[in-house]
């Protein structure tokens, strides 16, 4: 089944249709940004995987005060200048699958909504190509009811004209006219039908109504003939439907979600460094005396989070 499947009806206005369709509507357009977002959402599960470091730089005057024990022991309490210019780094050991089970989540929710995209374009090609040869059948009724519609209101005439003359009667040209008023009756309905499905259609396209009937009048009435579509074993269609895809990548979303909730009840370990020159005067800056780092791992374990992490799992859940 091919992707394009409309182009099999051999019809150049359906193709042109979806081709506008699947380039202007936006219901299409909030699906792919939908995708962007997630992607976005995915990179940040990345970042946080990865090392962190950073640049920093610090002045500062300061001066203690004289009414206080540092002063009371000496310490001088003029103002004096201070200068830091450094790097910090720290890693996040991922030993439980915290950040992992974050980032699997992030990528099959990205998968899930590349699902709904494809899953909308067509839901909008087969709306448009259904639309559209509705349309086409509606045209072609009202150009029978339009010869119909003249078939009877000649028949009411020439009833009329037999009953001036004496041959007919008051019977046959009521009947007469009575069928003219249906065949009448019959145009307005399918001219109300017509622009419904006109309208409906401009809406999937963003397009007005009027400029689209301008655009299709050359070939009004010609309905498009379906082929035998290659479909393919109702299974092997259950598997490409892009709806049931998404809902399998919207299954493993939510329970990477869960997993990560049961990881961030353990502890976390995250590696941190700092190296900086600390000096008086700024041109001390450059000298190796005016180093000052740490470095050591970092220790966290929740105790009491007044229940956050319990009903943040049985949300997840």
């Amino acid at each position: 089944m091919p992707a394009q499947w409309w182009t099999v009806f051999r019809d150049d206005d359906l193709n042109a249709l979806e081709k506008r369709a699947l380039a202007d509507n936006l219901s299409l357009k909030t699906a792919l940004t939908r995708g962007d977002q997630s992607r976005a959402q995915l990179g940040l599960s990345d970042a946080r995987l990865a090392p962190q470091l950073g640049a920093g730089a610090d002045y500062r005057r300061s001066a203690i005060s004289a009414n206080q024990p540092l002063s009371a022991l000496g310490a001088p309490t003029y103002g004096y200048d201070l200068w830091d210019v450094g790097l910090q780094a720290s890693w996040e050991i991922d030993l439980w699958g915290y950040l992992k089970q974050l980032q699997s989540s992030a990528l099959a929710e990205l998968e899930a909504q590349q699902y709904a995209h494809e899953a909308a374009r067509v839901a909008l090609s087969a709306e448009v190509a259904q639309r559209y040869v509705q349309l086409r059948g509606i045209e072609a009724q009202q150009a029978l009811a339009e010869r119909q519609h003249e078939l009877t209101r000649t028949a009411a005439e020439l009833a009329q004209r037999r009953l001036t003359q004496g041959v007919g009667t008051e019977a046959e040209v009521a009947s007469a006219h009575a069928d003219a008023q249906l065949q009448h009756a019959r145009l307005q309905a399918l001219a109300l039908q017509h622009a419904a499905v006109l309208n409906a259609l401009g809406l999937l396209l963003a397009q007005a109504p009027q400029q689209l009937s301008i655009d299709l009048r050359a070939h009004a009435g010609m309905v498009p003939t379906a082929p035998q579509l290659p479909v393919g074993l109702p299974s092997e269609l259950a598997r490409r439907r892009p709806d049931i895809l998404q809902a399998e990548a919207q299954l493993r979303a939510a329970t990477a979600q869960v997993g990560a909730a049961q990881a961030d009840f353990y502890p976390r370990i995250s590696l941190n460094g700092s190296f900086a020159m600390v000096a008086f005067h700024g041109a001390d800056l450059g000298n190796w005396d005016s180093r000052q780092y740490t470095v050591g791992p970092t220790f966290y374990l929740p105790i009491f989070d007044g229940g956050r992490l319990k009903r943040t799992l049985a949300l997840s859940q």
